[in-house]
């Protein structure tokens, strides 16, 4: 049975929190003064200035109303960038199943929106695929795209997979005069005469695979993230989810430890 590493102290953690959220030194977050005292009977501050209590769960959203300790909140981030399934959180950390699943998605809130990553650039292969079923009305189209050079990638939730969806993806996460792959499908042709891309298509009709391979191979790795972690995703969860394989593929550098998400985070707003 995997454990977890022996976490730092509450003392540690506050510290690495504070340095965070206040590099230049503790600042009131009601009025912005510097003039603050520790309570030493609590875990707050209080502002000479606007006489106000505050403390570091109050200073960000992230933070607010939690209801564990600091050690289970480092924990359960460290689970979470470890691609711990929920169920293995909730036996390594002792707390029940809804505050793990909570937290997680917690964490998902302050990874980058679809539109805030930078467009790719030269060769990009493009390809969409459908997660869920059609029978039971719980299928999602997906559009992805993949840099060969950078090798990032991009996802979009989209309605459908008609060329008006798959056009505005294009324009939207592609430079124009970018090499794109795609395959023969008819949603892709005129893309180069209306939108300034360089079109190459590989018709699977006739065995070719190879061009649009990096492209396909997305879809595998997010099948297999998701079955390994989340066993199956509900529809209205999937968005949550690709924001995370998103940032996972695309900036893996903030879940190689809790003090570098945590450096990312809490310079951020969450989603909406």
């Amino acid at each position: 049975m995997p454990s977890i590493p022996e976490l730092p102290s509450k003392a540690k953690i506050l510290a690495l929190i504070r340095k965070v959220l206040f590099p230049k030194g503790l600042q009131c977050c009601h009025c912005k003064s510097w003039n603050v005292k520790k309570l030493s009977t609590e875990d707050r501050y209080y502002c000479r200035r606007c006489r106000k209590k505050f403390s570091l769960k109050s200073s960000h959203p992230l933070l607010s109303r939690m209801r564990i300790s600091w050690q289970e909140f480092y924990a359960l981030l460290w689970l979470w960038q470890n691609k711990y399934q929920p169920g293995q959180a909730k036996q390594l950390s002792g707390l029940s199943h809804v505050a793990v699943e909570r937290w997680f998605s917690r964490f998902r809130l302050y990874l980058p929106a679809f539109d805030e990553y930078p467009p790719l650039a030269d060769l990009v292969e493009v390809d969409e695929s459908q997660f869920g079923h059609t029978y039971n009305f719980t299928d999602q189209w997906v559009a992805g795209a993949i840099s060969r050079t950078s090798k990032q990638i991009r996802l979009q939730p989209i309605t459908n997979r008609d060329s008006g969806c798959l056009d505005r993806f294009l324009i939207k996460h592609i430079k124009r005069d970018s090499l794109v792959v795609t395959d023969a499908y008819s949603a892709y042709y005129g893309i180069e005469r209306f939108y300034g891309f360089v079109h190459e298509v590989a018709n699977h009709s006739n065995g070719n695979f190879g061009p649009i391979a990096h492209a396909e191979n997305i879809w595998s790795r997010c099948d297999r993230f998701i079955i390994r972690v989340y066993h199956q995703v509900q529809k209205h969860r999937l968005k949550n989810i690709l924001l995370e394989l998103q940032a996972r593929f695309s900036i893996p550098e903030i879940f190689t430890s809790p003090q570098s998400y945590l450096q990312f985070a809490l310079e951020r707003v969450p989603l909406s």
